[in-house]
């Protein structure tokens, strides 16, 4: 991407120091809009913290170390003294590890405690409820499904984002070529009223030839204002798209043009205009489509979490104890079926009204939005059928306004002939004159209109923002 800034510095900066015209093709133009468009940047920023939402709920599976520590003295006695570290280590299946050790001293320590020092290694393992999946995998499975989704959401906003831009530049292009068309026609103009003018100072032309000549040049004066000035506009809006490394935005120089061949083929190379394709790719990569998948995988996570609530929740615990502050002998064969804690708990709602009713709330939302992804499948078809419609037309459309300015040409050309015979008239050449130049401008609006057209089927499709 570095070689897209570094064009666009030099393009300026020829443009400033030399007044050299370059030229900035689709292609390049997208490329730094998609490196460096603040919108596309803060889209950047809510993957980010999708990310850091997945470390977040990572950290459910850290180990914890903690510490008690409590004493009673009363009337100078000592009842009790006892410390307890521990470490307790989660685990992906639900199974939790425990080790660590105790320690009572006292007159009075409670005679089911374990007077002194002792160890122990512990698990507590869950036999229903929370044994396939709990809180702590489901936030870090749908956590991961959110990233995965807010990679979607960043390339719709790519998509939407170079889908705009594109259409500012077929606008600046298109303007820049109406332009160039109405300053070669003036220029045509501005020679026939020379001629004309020489004309009549050796008395071949009436006077009144030269007010209708120049009067030609007059008109097309002011008609190139009003095509300057929507040009200029449009190349503000172009840059309106284009941002440096730093954050600013960057104000094209009028040497700064676009690629004047507005027949190059590299403007769409790669697009593939086959409708079956499109519908097939769409479905496949659009990415407001396939940021439905992930909803609906968060969702069936969700729902899995909730059928927890329909099991009886059942812990088994057990502790395997040693005298001392020692574990290599915790095992033994002094030690086990002699020195533990076990103890199972149960817990069973009735009849289970809470789970029944969060599980189909569940199996609601899933279900709506499974129509929403449905009818989104319809939309995008239908704006995929549309737009390819409407690029069909316009390449036919142009196909016809070629020959129609090919055809305004010949009849100009004719009429400048008869007039050199002496058998036409000044007002019919420049009548013919204003239809060519109507006709060149339908050209290239409708040529404009069918580059956006083709850029709108990849839109459509969701494959702007396909790498």
């Amino acid at each position: 991407m570095k070689k897209y800034s570094l064009l666009l510095f030099n393009l300026l900066l020829a443009a400033f120091l030399y007044g050299e015209t370059k030229n900035l093709s689709i292609i390049q133009y997208l490329e730094i809009v998609k490196k460096y468009h603040p919108i596309y940047k803060q889209s950047n920023l809510t993957v980010r913290r999708s990310e850091e939402e997945i470390r977040s709920s990572r950290g459910a599976f850290d180990p914890i170390f903690t510490h008690y520590y409590s004493k009673k003295s009363f009337d100078g006695k000592v009842y009790y003294a006892y410390s307890s570290p521990e470490l307790t280590i989660p685990t992906w299946f639900g199974t939790e590890f425990s080790i660590g050790t105790e320690n009572y001293e006292g007159l009075k320590v409670d005679p089911t405690k374990t007077f002194g020092a002792s160890s122990f290694i512990g698990v507590s393992i869950p036999l229903a409820k929370d044994f396939l999946i709990d809180k702590r995998r489901a936030a870090l499975n749908q956590a991961k499904m959110m990233n995965k989704m807010s990679l979607q959401e960043q390339k719709i906003v790519l998509n939407n984002l170079l889908f705009e831009a594109s259409n500012a530049y077929w606008e600046w292009l298109k303007a820049f070529q109406i332009t160039e068309t109405i300053q070669q026609t003036l220029q045509i103009s501005e020679n026939r009223f020379q001629l004309v003018k020489k004309s009549f100072e050796l008395g071949e032309r009436p006077a009144i030839d030269t007010l209708e000549a120049f009067t030609q040049v007059q008109f097309y004066q002011n008609y190139k204002q009003g095509a300057v000035l929507n040009f200029q506009k449009n190349q503000i809006l172009l840059s309106s798209f284009l941002w440096n490394e730093r954050g600013e935005n960057i104000l094209l120089e009028e040497n700064i043009i676009p690629e004047t061949d507005i027949n190059n083929q590299k403007a769409w190379q790669g697009f593939d205009i086959n409708l079956p394709f499109l519908i097939e790719k769409a479905e496949e990569l659009h990415p407001e489509i396939r940021s439905y998948d992930f909803k609906l995988g968060s969702l069936q996570i969700e729902k899995q979490l909730k059928f927890q609530n329909l099991l009886p929740k059942i812990n088994l615990d057990y502790q395997q104890l040693n005298p001392g502050n020692q574990f290599t002998n915790i095992f033994n064969e002094n030690s086990l079926g002699k020195n533990y804690i076990a103890g199972l708990k149960l817990e069973l709602p009735i009849p289970f009204r809470f789970g029944r009713a969060e599980y189909s709330k569940t199996k609601l939302k899933i279900e709506e939005e499974q129509i929403n992804q449905t009818l989104k499948k319809n939309s995008i078809q239908v704006k995929i059928k549309q737009y390819h419609a409407e690029f069909e037309n316009l390449k036919r459309q142009v196909s016809i306004q070629q020959n129609l300015v090919e055809n305004y040409r010949k009849l100009t050309k004719s009429e400048e002939l008869r007039l050199e015979n002496g058998e036409g008239s000044l007002f019919m050449i420049n009548s013919r004159e204003l239809k060519t130049l109507e006709s060149l401008e339908k050209m290239i609006d409708t040529k404009a209109k069918f580059f956006k057209s083709i850029y709108a089927t990849q839109w459509a499709a969701g494959l702007l923002a396909q790498e």
